[in-house]
């Protein structure tokens, strides 16, 4: 495997960054045969942040092409919390298959070391002409030691 990243502003409110992998290894850990390029855009502006990104994969045994799209926005509200959502979108140009993903989540920090975040999201399917809808909502807990 092999892969690359180039960032530019990390320490300034806007952010570039670019990827390259070949060959990266899926969840699981397994070798994939694919070539991904990506670019990445965040910008803070005090309360309100934006991210961006896109991403192009090719699978050079299948012969396959996909892309992800992705959008996002963050509110710090009431001194000490977050809002998040985000929208993601992937597609196998020619296979008639995409996906959809719209996320809330908000966290609250209580504290220098204790946090609540709570989030939801969408999940859709459109393969062929049908479409499958799932839902997930979590809760957690953040310890700082």
């Amino acid at each position: 495997t092999k892969a690359f990243q180039l960032a530019l502003g990390s320490s300034g409110p806007l952010r570039i960054a670019g990827t390259y992998a070949l060959n990266p290894e899926d969840t699981a850990g397994k070798i994939t045969t694919t070539e991904a390029v990506g670019l990445n855009v965040n910008l803070n502006l005090g309360v309100l942040g934006l991210t961006g990104g896109l991403t192009q994969r090719s699978d050079y045994v299948l012969g396959t092409d996909s892309r992800e799209q992705e959008i996002g926005l963050s509110l710090k509200m009431f001194g000490h919390g977050k809002l998040t959502t985000s929208y993601k979108t992937a597609s196998l140009p020619g296979v008639s298959r995409a996906s959809e993903m719209y996320r809330l989540g908000y966290t609250h920090i209580v504290g220098p070391s204790f946090s609540l975040t709570l989030s939801g999201e969408l999940n859709r399917s459109f393969i062929g002409g049908g479409l499958s809808e799932s839902y997930g909502a979590t809760a957690s807990l953040g310890l700082r030691f």
